[in-house]
Parts: C-alpha cells; sequence; structure tokens
C-alpha cells in the first residue's frame, strides 16, 4: 500500500468520524446528564471501578456464560477498565494480569500468545482467527474484555491448539442485561510519548432504530503514527471497528460487525553477532565481511545485492550436518541436497566466510541498534467480519447461528533473507442449539449441540534459502545495510531469487460438537464433551519460481478426528470449588498463513494429537472482595517448525496461581505467578531441531575453538538430534514469572496505579550457551480523571531494567536476540461526552 493512498484513506476515516462525533456531541449536549448503562445483576456486587475482579459470565471457556469461579479451566479475564488503566497496549502487557503468558518475540512483532510455553491461537468472539504468530501487531483497545483461556479450546469451538488462546470481545452498545445506551456517548483520545509516538484514537455509542426496532451501534477508530527506540523501525497503523444490535423481536435479534485493521512496521531481529559478552554488558565484534560475491571477480553481477546464487556462496555449508556436531549428539543424519562442513571451515581457513582481519576491532553498540535495513517493511492488512443470529425458542431452549469470515493481505521484505508473502481467508458458520434438562429434583443439565462449517485458504511464499543474520556490523550505519550484506529477495526479483517454497493451500473441514453441563444437588458439577471433525487438504506447490523439490506437485490429505473434555468440580464446605480436567485435542499443522505446508498433506496426515491433565482450586472470600485460584497442569504436544517442516514433540508441567482483591472502593490489588517447564520429548522417528549456530556454540558442539572473526559474513547450522537431556528444555521461556500490581483512588479526581514484574533468568538458544538476565520491570501511571476528562500520565520500566526477549529461540536464538525498551513514558488526553 502506497504512503499517499494511507494518508488518503486516514483523511477519509476522520472526516467520518468527525462527522459522527459532531452530531453525537450535539445531542448529548442537549441532554442534562448522560446515563450510564444498567449494570448486569450480579448477586453480592463488589464495588469494582477497575473492573479487576472476574464478576461478570463468559462463554469464552465452554460456552455455559458461567463465572470464572465455577469453570473448571485456567482462565483470566483482563477487562477494558483494566486495559485502560495499566495502559495495556499489545499483548505483551497481558503477562502481568494472566500466568503462563510469557512470549518469545516473533521477530519484534506481537502477533499472538505463547501459553504455558506453547504456541497460543487468537479468537474473535469465539469464532477462530487466521494464524497471527507476527503478521502484525493484535489490538488491544478496542475490546470491551479479553479473555486468556489456558488449555485447549471447547468441543463447541472446534479443534485448537493445546497451550490455550485470547479471544476477544468487541465493544458493544448491549449490556449483559439487554439493555442498550439510552443517549449517545463516547471519547476522543490522543497520545503522545517517547521516541515521537502519535496515536489518535475516537469511539461511540449509542441507541439505533430500524423500522422500529431498538438496537444499538458502536464505532472505534484507532490512527498511529509512531517512530520507534529501534532504529529504522516505525508503525503505522489504522484500525475500524464497528458492532451493531437489533432486536428483530422479544426474542430474535441480530448482532453484526467488523474489524479493519492496516499495520505498517517492520520486523525486528534484534542485536546479531550474538555472545554472552554482548548479553552482558554490550560488547560487540565488529567488523566488515572480507569477500564479497557480489562483485565480478567473484562471479557476481555487480547490482549492489546478493542475489540467492551470489550469497550461497557464502552459505556453502548451510545445513552442515557435519561428522564433527553429529558426533557429539550420536544422531548422524543426512539431508539430501546439502553438503556437510568440511573441516577447513571449522578451523577458519574458509575465506568466503571470514570477516577481514584488518576491520575487525571490539567495540560496544547500543540497545537500539538492530539488524533492520532502511529498505526493510512489513505490510499487512486484516479483516473480521461477523454476523450472529440469536433466537430465543423458549426460555430454556435457544439457536444461534454465528458466520465469521477472515481475510489476511501480507508482505514482508528482510535484507538479511526471509522475505515473505502471505494471504488468505477462511469462512466458519457455527450452529449452536443450547437447552437444559432436569432429571428429578437433584440433576439438571444444560446442553449444546453445536455444527460448523469452515473453509480455509492460504498462499505462503517464503524465501529463506540464504539468511546471512551476521553478515552486517550493526556498529556502523545504525544498522543500516550495505551492497555487501543486502540480500535481494523473492518479492523483487522472483525469477532471479525464486522463492523457497510456494504454497497454496486449501482446506475444509466439518465437525459437530457436543457439550453438558451437569449439576448434581449443588455441590458437584461435570462438563462432558466431544467433538469429532473431518478435514480434507489439498496443498499445490506452485511450478513457476519455486526452488521446491515438489514444485509443480499437489497433494491430498483427509482424515477424521475427535476430541473430548472431561471435568468435575466440587464446592468443598469450606467455600472453595476443586476442580479437574482432562482433555485430548488434535489440530491442524500449519504455517505462519493457515496453510497447510506440502510436506505435510504428502505425508497423508495433517494432525497432529494434544493431551491436557489439569487440576485446581477456585473462590471468592471477603464478601466476594477476594478472588483467588490455583492450578497445576500437564500437556502435551507436536509443535510444527514451518521454517525447517519438523515436527517436534514437547510436554509442558507447571503450576500457576492468580490472586485479585479490592478490599474497598478505594484499592485494587492483583497478583499473578507462574512455575513452568516444557521439555522436548523422546526422539520420535527421526524427530529432530533444526537451529542456527554461533561460534561459541560450535566451539560447545565441536570442541574445536571457533572465533568469530572466521564465520559471521556467512550462516552455521546444525541439525540438533532430540532430545538430548542437556538440551531438552525449550529455550527462551522463563520457568517463572510474577507480577503484582496495584491501583490507588481518591475521593476526588486522582488516581495511581503500580506495577512490577519478574523474569527469571533463562536459556536463549537451544544449546542452552546463551544466558538471558533475569529482570524486574516496574510500571505505572497518575491518572487525573472526571466525568468528562481523563489525562494519564505513563511510566513504563521506570528503573531502566535491561533485559532481553528470546527471538525466535528455538531457531534462531543463537544468532538473534532482541533488546528490550529501555525507560519510556506516555501521556494520553480523553475528552468523553
Amino acid at each position: 500500500m502506497t504512503k499517499k493512498r494511507i494518508h488518503e484513506n486516514l483523511t477519509e476515516l476522520f472526516l467520518v468520524f468527525a462527522l459522527v462525533f459532531s452530531l453525537n456531541v450535539a445531542i448529548a449536549q442537549e441532554e442534562s446528564e448522560v446515563e450510564e448503562l444498567e449494570e448486569f445483576e450480579i448477586e453480592e456486587e463488589v464495588i469494582d471501578p477497575v473492573g479487576v475482579l472476574p464478576q461478570v459470565p463468559v462463554n469464552s471457556v465452554f460456552g455455559f456464560g458461567q463465572n470464572i469461579v465455577d469453570t473448571p479451566r485456567s482462565v483470566s479475564s483482563i477487562s477494558a477498565e483494566m486495559i485502560e488503566q495499566y495502559g495495556i497496549d499489545d499483548i505483551n502487557g497481558l503477562v502481568a494480569f494472566s500466568p503462563g503468558t510469557f512470549t518469545t518475540s516473533f521477530f519484534g512483532v506481537a502477533g499472538q500468545l505463547d501459553i504455558r510455553g506453547a504456541p497460543g491461537e487468537t479468537y474473535f468472539r469465539g469464532m477462530k482467527r487466521i494464524e497471527n504468530p507476527g503478521n502484525y501487531q493484535t489490538p488491544i483497545g478496542a475490546s470491551d474484555r479479553v479473555d486468556v483461556v489456558r488449555g485447549p479450546p471447547s468441543p463447541i469451538f472446534g479443534f485448537g491448539k493445546i497451550g490455550g488462546y485470547l479471544n476477544f470481545i468487541p465493544k458493544s452498545a448491549r449490556a449483559s442485561t439487554g439493555k442498550y445506551y439510552e443517549k449517545p456517548k463516547g471519547s476522543i483520545t490522543g497520545t503522545t510519548g517517547s521516541w515521537d509516538k502519535r496515536v489518535l484514537q475516537a469511539e461511540v455509542g449509542g441507541p439505533m432504530a430500524l423500522e422500529g426496532k431498538d438496537g444499538g451501534y458502536y464505532l472505534f477508530a484507532l490512527v498511529e503514527n509512531s517512530d520507534s527506540f529501534y532504529n529504522n523501525v516505525g508503525t503505522d497503523q489504522y484500525i475500524i471497528q464497528s458492532t451493531f444490535n437489533i432486536d428483530l423481536s422479544d426474542r430474535a435479534r441480530i448482532e453484526f460487525g467488523e474489524q479493519f485493521q492496516y499495520y505498517s512496521s517492520t520486523e525486528n531481529a534484534g542485536w546479531n553477532r550474538v555472545t554472552q559478552a554482548l548479553i552482558d554488558n554490550n560488547t560487540y565484534t565488529a567488523g566488515a565481511p572480507l569477500v564479497n560475491p557480489d562483485l565480478h571477480k567473484w562471479g557476481g553481477d555487480g547490482d549492489g545485492f546478493l542475489d540467492q546464487g551470489e550469497a550461497q556462496t557464502v552459505q556453502n555449508i548451510t545445513f552442515p550436518l557435519s561428522y564433527f556436531l553429529n558426533s557429539k549428539l550420536g544422531f548422524p543424519l543426512e539431508v539430501p541436497g546439502f553438503g556437510s562442513l568440511p573441516p577447513s571451515g571449522m578451523n577458519g581457513a574458509n575465506e568466503v566466510l571470514a570477516l577481514d582481519p584488518a576491520t575487525v576491532r571490539t567495540t560496544t553498540i547500543h540497545e537500539s541498534d538492530v539488524l533492520v535495513d532502511s529498505r526493510d517493511y512489513l505490510d499487512s492488512e486484516s479483516l473480521g467480519v461477523f454476523f450472529d443470529l440469536i433466537f430465543d425458542v423458549s426460555d430454556n431452549l435457544s439457536f444461534t447461528n454465528k458466520v465469521f469470515f477472515d481475510w489476511l493481505d501480507r508482505e514482508k521484505r528482510a535484507s538479511y533473507g526471509f522475505s515473505q508473502r502471505n494471504d488468505g481467508w477462511s469462512l466458519e458458520e457455527k450452529i449452536i442449539l443450547a437447552g437444559n434438562t432436569r432429571l428429578g429434583d437433584k440433576i439438571r443439565a444444560d446442553w449444546q449441540v453445536a455444527p460448523s462449517f469452515r473453509i480455509y485458504h492460504a498462499e505462503t511464499f517464503q524465501d529463506f534459502v540464504v539468511e546471512t543474520f551476521d553478515r552486517r556490523d550493526l556498529s556502523l550505519n545504525g544498522g543500516t545495510g550495505t551492497p555487501n550484506d543486502r540480500r535481494a529477495n523473492s518479492l523483487d526479483t522472483p525469477e532471479k531469487n525464486p522463492w523457497t517454497g510456494a504454497d497454496v493451500t486449501d482446506f475444509w473441514e466439518f465437525g459437530t460438537g457436543l457439550f453438558s453441563n451437569v449439576h448434581i444437588g449443588d455441590k458437584l458439577h461435570l462438563l462432558l464433551g466431544g467433538r469429532t471433525n473431518y478435514v480434507n487438504v489439498e496443498t499445490e506447490s506452485l511450478a513457476e519460481n519455486n526452488r521446491d523439490d515438489d514444485a509443480g506437485n499437489t497433494y491430498k490429505a483427509d482424515k477424521w478426528e475427535w476430541a473430548y473434555n472431561l471435568s468435575a468440580t466440587y464446592k468443598v464446605p469450606a467455600g472453595f470449588n476443586i476442580y479437574a480436567t482432562n482433555a485430548r485435542q488434535p489440530l491442524i499443522m500449519t504455517d505462519q498463513t493457515g496453510g497447510v505446508p506440502n510436506s505435510i498433506t504428502k505425508s497423508g496426515d495433517p494432525m497432529a494429537n494434544t493431551s491436557l491433565w489439569e487440576g485446581g482450586i477456585k473462590g471468592k472470600a471477603m464478601e466476594n472482595k477476594f478472588f483467588y485460584t490455583f492450578a497445576v497442569y500437564q500437556q502435551t504436544l507436536q509443535a510444527f517448525n514451518a521454517q525447517q517442516l519438523t515436527v517436534t514433540a514437547t510436554r509442558g508441567t507447571g503450576y500457576e496461581v492468580e490472586f485479585r482483591i479490592v478490599p474497598n472502593e478505594f484499592w485494587a490489588f492483583s497478583f499473578a505467578a507462574n512455575w513452568q517447564k516444557t521439555v522436548y520429548r523422546p526422539l520420535v522417528e527421526g524427530n529432530a531441531d533444526f537451529a542456527f549456530l554461533n561460534p561459541e556454540q560450535v566451539a560447545y558442539l565441536t570442541g574445536l575453538p571457533a572465533k568469530g572473526e572466521n564465520y559471521w559474513a556467512g550462516t552455521l547450522s546444525n541439525s540438533n538430534a532430540c532430545c538430548e537431556k542437556a538440551h531438552e528444555e525449550r529455550p527462551g521461556i522463563p520457568d517463572k514469572t510474577l507480577s503484582f500490581n496495584t491501583t490507588w483512588r481518591s475521593n476526588g479526581p486522582w488516581e495511581a496505579n503500580l506495577g512490577v514484574t519478574y523474569l527469571a533468568p533463562v536459556a536463549g538458544d537451544r544449546l542452552t550457551q546463551l544466558k538471558l538476565p533475569e529482570a524486574f520491570i516496574v510500571n505505572g501511571a497518575v491518572v487525573y480523571n472526571t466525568d468528562r476528562w481523563n489525562i494519564r500520565f505513563i511510566g513504563r520500566n521506570i528503573s531502566d531494567e535491561r533485559y532481553f526477549r528470546g527471538n525466535f529461540p528455538g531457531l534462531f536464538g543463537g544468532v538473534t536476540v532482541l533488546p528490550q525498551l529501555p525507560a519510556n513514558w506516555e501521556v494520553s488526553v480523553t475528552h468523553k461526552f
């Protein structure tokens, strides 16, 4: 998308919203006072202005509208008030309020959470979105509530990932009571902050009528044009979200709307030439590559870019399965089409891999000097559209028809290699028939039957044949590249630089979920459910401009699979619940676009199985002012490495604690903690992990001295046997995180909050040779809040803690790491009407 088009769209957007706001402000000013929505009627409701306590029933877990205390699964609900109060603006901010959600970096783009050490998913109003590990930054501020569910989705939702998911509930003018706004209300907010942060957002909701039918609307828009702490990184984005509700009759209503997002930034690989000294004290080995393969004397064309053929001269030992490396791990593998690492390479005799000795020096670099070129970019457009029909057949029987369309268009250029184009769309229809049945005086069963149909189309183009992360000297030019380290890419010249993989996937799945919540007396509750799904997949590896060995071939696969969830909750006399859950959940093994790679379809089985055991306690005390939960779990899964096309089995175990307390109307406290360990399971049928290596790792594997200046002009890599005991733990995820947050409100307009999050030290790479330090991150805010105005000053990382986030650590953790933001601030001013 061109800058001209962006600015034209933004101008049109805000002309529309300026008109809407002008009309609604005029209406609002005619009224003496804006009326608030009627609150949902809850037993012993607690005054909770910050929305800390989970008082509203949620459908995000099992679909029965249970409150969180009675839900036999670990779940955290983050309200719109909490999002605003604590300034949560991306998914990484959720770790302070939801245990087990620390997320490694996907090249700096906060797309979707890691949950319990495993990749998570994203849902919108209970419908699955297109895969987004790092396609664009997931918007948070447009939500009325975000539910973080740990563990697989309900059989009603369909097949999904074992770690868990986010479910976003968009803002709406319809309250849980069914009441609508009586008058328009809304706000407009301007935000500025460190590194020229500039954000403008507006929202408005109100009543509407359609041919005499009551209804409501809610509109939200956001525009951002911000620079960044990191060199050559910035963000341009805009979001338009709308929700409409119309009562067709006393028993029937429709809900429809959309969320559109344009996101323009770049991926951020962070630091290269990673050593422990770099992590500990910023010590960096500078130097330019000795050989420039683009020059004519080396057979290059002199066009100022490293084409695939030229770059492979640098990376002529890609996938080095040498006897040195494999003898250490005891796993002699052969990979057709790639050579072994020669002993001369190990001894530094290969000048193509070396830095120029005349330029090598030791220096220090700043955390803002990252591997991002001024030509790099990431542009994404996404659109989600929903339409629901809800019909209450009787007082104990309801019919819901949900339709959701999702679309993604993404393009990315990275000058060190790995350009991409990702296009996809999905369409899902789900029918939910829900009711309840009594079996005598002691047993009542709430039940749901949910057939669904989903079709998915994905186009995934990837150019990762040569990724020269270490070739660029970050101490020069703020990380901007030179002709000696810039890779030509498949986006610009696919004929000369064909795609490493170009797959088009079409799949459809049909299934039915059955679920029942059985109440036996007042103490025992059983959740029993299952699902069966048929999946049909077709993957075409395109023939044109595709260097994949399967280019021109089409593969098909299909399979029936089943899932179940068994849960029991018992209310003990002491006043809390004890629960246990066992679940089995298949998942479709997909790539970054959500498509199924040709190697998976070719195998004939596009599915992998996962399982969960979880138990815990939940309760409330202090007249419902104190909410607490404790959970233990074990989960197993097969994680798909989309780049290397290998499947690695993992097992995660851990326990989680969460407290939320509102002792009075002036104070609120929350605490979240988790202890976890995720390991690679024993080797199954030649299972292996591919990883890029730094010289320290080469020395560790071979026992030979390895100096960075002998290798950093190219790339070293290795296929590690899974799972040598010393390397069994998944890197990048701390084994414990703890967070504490408090909010204070005065009798007047002043408010303040303070939060502290602790991250334990963790290995940053697959071979556990790099140690990322522990961190204490302190955030806080001071707020002036009245009926009409809200002025908020937020400080993040107030203590200026120096810490890091692993960058796709299972694959790239040895060669890249992302320094996190230093102390920074923002100020927002909101006018409410």
